[in-house]
C-alpha cells in the first residue's frame, strides 16, 4: 500500500512488525509533503502480512517521474 497524507488513519489497525525509514533505503527519495511520514511499515492486517509505503515523493517536489 502507498499511503499519501490523507490516509495516515489506515495504519491505526496495522500491527507493526518493522519500521524502516525511507532514509536508510537506497534511491528512496525523501517526501517534502506535510503529513507524508517517509517510512516503511511491515506488519499484519489481521492474518494478512502487508507493507506499506507511509508518505510518497511528488514529480513537484523535483523528483523524476521514473
Amino acid at each position: 500500500m502507498v499511503l499519501g497524507s490523507g490516509f495516515q488513519h489506515a495504519v491505526a489497525g496495522l500491527d507493526v512488525v518493522n519500521e524502516i525509514p525511507y532514509a536508510r533505503l537506497p534511491g528512496f527519495p525523501k517526501p517534502g509533503v506535510m503529513g507524508h511520514s517517509g517510512r516503511v511499515l511491515v506488519g499484519r492486517f489481521g492474518e494478512v502480512p502487508v507493507i506499506v509505503l507511509s508518505g510518497r515523493a511528488h514529480y513537484y517536489e523535483g523528483h523524476p517521474m521514473e
